[in-house]
């Protein structure tokens, strides 16, 4: 693969990594109660999906934004929302099995060096920089390589702009935290 189809298939590669478990995310936010997480990431998930043409997916994520926003019941967001993980589920699968071979995402061999690679996103925090959304949705599977299971919950601090709060887990490196946004000393 080479020029546009290239870029093509590392952009589906990206949205694999990043967005591949919105659908489980967003069911998780909606069951603590959390409406804001739940629509920011379907929003998010139903922008990058149309922005690559995933119309099943960016389908499924509109509807189901909708429902939300409206307040319809849960029976009904329960069905849209296993609509959207199906649509997600099949496009991820695809995704993984036709372009991740061709299309493996750089990994840094520790925990230790990604977190030296994510310096760039600690000094845009630092400055409350909205470039630090960006740099985060791109820069996910480092902050998994780097944090575990506590990068979810860094993105969310920096999709919700709280920097600081960001910046406190991101520090905090691998020897503190509990995936819940607070850090321990």
């Amino acid at each position: 693969m080479g020029g546009k189809d290239a870029l093509l298939g590392k952009l589906l590669v990206s949205l694999a990594v990043t967005h591949g478990e919105d659908a489980l995310r967003i069911r998780e936010a909606l069951a603590a109660g959390d409406l804001p997480s739940a629509l920011s990431r379907v929003h998010a998930l139903k922008g990058a999906a149309g922005n690559l043409s995933a119309r099943d997916v960016q389908t499924a994520a509109q509807s189901l934004e909708k429902l939300l926003r409206e307040g319809a019941e849960p029976v009904r967001v329960d069905l849209e929302g296993d609509r959207l993980e199906g649509a997600l589920a099949t496009l991820v699968a695809d995704i993984r099995s036709q372009l991740m071979p061709h299309f493996q995402p750089e990994q840094p061999a520790s925990a230790a060096l990604a977190m030296t690679r994510l310096e760039p996103l600690k000094r845009l925090l630092e400055r409350g920089d909205i470039g630090a959304n960006v740099l985060a949705r791109e820069e996910l599977a480092l902050l998994r390589v780097a944090l575990g299971t506590r990068a979810d919950t860094v993105r969310e601090l920096i999709e919700h702009y709280d920097y600081a709060a960001a910046l406190a887990l991101l520090e905090g490196g691998t020897g503190s935290g509990d995936g819940t946004g607070r850090v321990h000393p």
